[in-house]
């Protein structure tokens, strides 16, 4: 007999976190990520195989729906209003493109597979909808989520969201009267009341109040002032009919341009990593196996379809939103699984007479099926990226006569620093022999370009005034002495900074007049980057706001999130 979860809260909270350590546990040992193996002990627990998890309990679906708000609250810190303001267009398009021919490819396929027109619209505008919960969780992973290819991504799939408001509205409202503005208007003007509400409200109020309490001085004052605010915008949309993660997000929006988004992100983290877990675990406990089971070879034809499909239709609506090619081939498969809010909204389908129960119960695993094969979708288009990226040689530049910033050598350290140049619009190259990591850097985005230290590529730039400032992060001893001299010789005036892994390097630069060297480490990160600002001239106003953008970005996620934003804050100061 299943142990409900409302039946004895304790246990199935021991059960819910017990399969959560095995979850992580199994993806450790089976080297996959741990997101399926959440899915696995999901489906483990669920009512089709030890049935210690109902699957129509209320509890684990509002705790996995509260850790996709909490993402959501997140993903609203990390956009500004002034940039959404600045960059609507982009914003705009490639959401726009993306929805439109996914959901066309997908509903012309639908509907050749027999479904009514209707129907088949319908379902194909619900698939076309991605996972955010899933796609931010791999980017976070990977340490991707401040790159090109992050915010992008995050681009998109703030949109899909809003777009999967749109159509649950529209479907729990009263469809008898066809699409008007009478089905769709009040819910419009609730969302534009709720978004002029909680931005104004963030505006005059969060300010005074967040000083209030850093006078108290008290850790879990500010730990529970940051939970009160995503659970009561979460509250004030559903209060007005909407959603949860509205809600959430629009907080989080709310808090963006204010100097504590940095100390809330830092205090919601742990919860969010929590929930998130819950949600992930939520997904496998829906999963039908014996539905799965008794139609496996039809659903793996259609996963696989779906599958190409999308990215198909990602990619070439990537492309012609103006993405490059290597960065939308990684997004095409980044984005082709289905969403979390497809269940939801495949359910008011259902209710709404547009869907029947075949293609329900059908839908909803296939969503299911493609959230588990996201992980090794996202590792196939991390390849495919990287294989279809042309590298450009030196050749290709000659044309860009703006100053910039000069990087040498794009190791992981040198894309985390090519990362926060992009995000303050700083202009930037980065230089490297090595064609692995230059067509990894150029598959995320970043402005990276081949250069031989014997046909020194940077040099030329320097000895034509187009550098600001050059920072090495090379490790070759053969390397370094000639590139350090030869800059030292064109421009004594030039900032030049250099980050390296052995404190035997790190003499060595000292040696050669260098003033600012460091070792590559996270918390040096920030330090460097600061003095790189220094130097740079920018004024002091600047660089603090700045460098709170920067520490937003370079957010340690981990067991203990605090104790690492201390450390980074700590390194900066």
């Amino acid at each position: 007999m299943p142990l409900m979860i409302n039946g004895d809260p304790l246990l199935s909270t021991v059960v819910l976190l017990s399969a959560g350590v095995a979850g992580l546990a199994v993806a450790r040992y089976a080297r996959i990520s741990p997101i399926v193996g959440f899915f696995i002990l999901g489906a483990i627990i669920g009512p089709d195989l030890l049935g210690l998890i109902d699957r129509h309990t209320q509890t684990i679906h509002f705790l996995g729906e509260l850790g996709v708000s909490f993402l959501l609250f997140d993903i609203g810190l990390h956009l500004s209003l002034r940039e959404l303001r600045r960059e609507w267009r982009r914003f705009f398009l490639a959401g726009f493109f993306q929805f439109l021919a996914v959901a066309s490819v997908l509903s012309l396929l639908i509907h050749l597979l027999g479904v009514a027109a209707p129907s088949a619209m319908v379902l194909g505008a619900i698939l076309s909808l991605s996972s955010t919960a899933l796609v931010l969780k791999i980017l976070s992973d990977e340490r991707e989520d401040s790159s090109p290819a992050g915010k992008r991504a995050t681009e998109v799939l703030v949109f899909q969201d809003i777009t999967a408001i749109l159509l649950l509205v529209l479907l729990t409202g009263d469809l008898s009267k066809g699409i008007s503005f009478d089905a769709l208007g009040e819910p419009l003007l609730k969302m534009l009341l709720a978004a002029g509400s909680v931005i104004l409200i963030g505006r005059l109020a969060l300010k005074p109040l967040f000083g209030l309490l850093l006078s108290i001085k008290s850790d879990e004052v500010i730990t529970a002032f940051a939970l009160l605010l995503v659970f009561l915008a979460s509250w004030g949309t559903q209060s007005l009919g909407l959603s949860l993660a509205l809600g959430a997000f629009l907080g989080g929006l709310a808090l963006s341009e204010s100097s504590y988004s940095y100390l809330v992100r830092a205090e919601v983290a742990p919860f969010r990593s929590l929930l998130l877990s819950l949600f992930f675990l939520s997904v496998g406990i829906n999963l039908s196996l014996p539905a799965i089971i008794d139609n496996l070879w039809l659903l793996a034809a259609l996963l696989a379809a779906f599958s190409a499909a999308k990215v198909a239709a990602n990619w070439i609506a990537f492309r012609a939103a103006g993405i490059e090619r290597g960065l939308g081939t990684l997004l095409a498969f980044l984005l082709a699984q289905g969403s979390e809010f497809a269940f939801v909204l495949l359910a008011a389908g259902f209710s709404a007479g547009i869907i029947d129960s075949y293609s329900l119960n059908l839908g909803v695993s296939l969503v299911g099926l493609s959230l588990a094969v996201t992980p090794f979708l996202a590792a196939i288009g991390c390849f495919s990226s990287r294989s279809v990226c042309h590298v450009s040689h030196e050749k290709n530049a000659e044309a860009d006569d703006a100053r910039e910033v000069i990087i040498v050598r794009i190791d992981e350290f040198g894309r985390q620093l090519a990362s926060l140049l992009e995000a303050e619009r700083i202009p930037y190259r980065a230089h490297d022999n090595d064609l692995q990591r230059l067509a990894y850097a150029k598959s995320r985005g970043l402005n990276v370009f081949y250069s031989d230290i014997h046909r020194p590529r940077t040099l030329g730039r320097v000895s034509l005034g187009k550098a600001l400032a050059v920072v090495s992060l090379h490790e070759e001893e053969h390397i370094i002495h000639p590139l350090i001299e030869g800059l030292q010789k064109i421009d004594r005036t030039l900032p030049v900074i250099a980050a390296t892994e052995s404190p035997a390097r790190l003499e060595l630069y000292t040696s050669l007049g260098l003033e600012h060297v460091f070792i590559k480490n996270e918390a040096s990160i920030p330090a460097m980057f600061e003095a790189l600002l220094r130097s740079l001239g920018f004024q002091e106003s600047r660089i603090e706001e700045s460098l709170s953008r920067a520490l937003q970005l370079l957010q340690p996620e981990g067991l203990y999130p605090q104790v690492g934003s201390k450390i980074a804050a700590e390194a900066a100061a």
